[in-house]
């Protein structure tokens, strides 16, 4: 079984997402350590393609899935039950091209977007779902958007290498 690519843990570790599935992860010391990973299941995101970046939600049940090609909804972060792998819906708010999504601590939804030209570049949604901000910071460079362990502080990289533009480290308090 191959973990290639982004992946997202719960926070136990026992459950490992990638782009596309689920898998259990177990740890055994014999043998000199053997570690056993187990396909659980696909995550159906309805992923119109150039998947990016996947999150999960602490308690182990919402997965999310930044699509450079949106979903069918348009181009916004999908959100996915994480134990059936079942498509729920996307996130509101969004602009090509999904890149980066993040859960905080107390469950907040973060997606954002490679477009510089785009009024905003993240959208902080509540654990329900619901738009609650947007912010404008400069295309996010992929996977490059990052949560404070509090859930109170988005740092991101951002940049615009097609315009010879350099990368810059933001910080943006988006409060608890």
């Amino acid at each position: 079984t191959s973990l290639a690519g982004p992946v997202a843990a719960t926070p136990d570790g026992r459950n490992v997402y990638t782009l596309s599935g689920r898998y259990d992860v177990d740890y055994s010391a014999m043998s000199g350590g053997v570690l056993f990973v187990n396909a659980l299941n696909y995550l159906n995101s309805d992923s119109r393609g150039n998947a990016r970046d996947v999150a999960v939600s602490r308690d182990g049940f919402r997965a999310y899935v930044a699509s450079g090609g949106g979903v069918s909804a348009g181009y916004k972060c999908g959100v996915v039950d994480a134990i059936t792998g079942t498509y729920i819906g996307a996130l509101p708010g969004g602009d090509p091209y999904p890149n980066n999504v993040k859960v905080t601590v107390d469950g907040r939804a973060i997606c954002g977007i490679a477009n510089f030209s785009a009024p905003y570049d993240f959208w902080v949604h509540s654990p329900q779902g619901a738009l609650i901000q947007s912010y404008k910071v400069g295309a996010l460079r992929d996977r490059q958007l990052v949560v404070t362990p509090d859930g109170f502080l988005v740092v991101a990289l951002t940049g615009n290498h097609l315009a010879g533009w350099p990368d810059y480290l933001v910080f943006v308090p988006i409060g608890p």
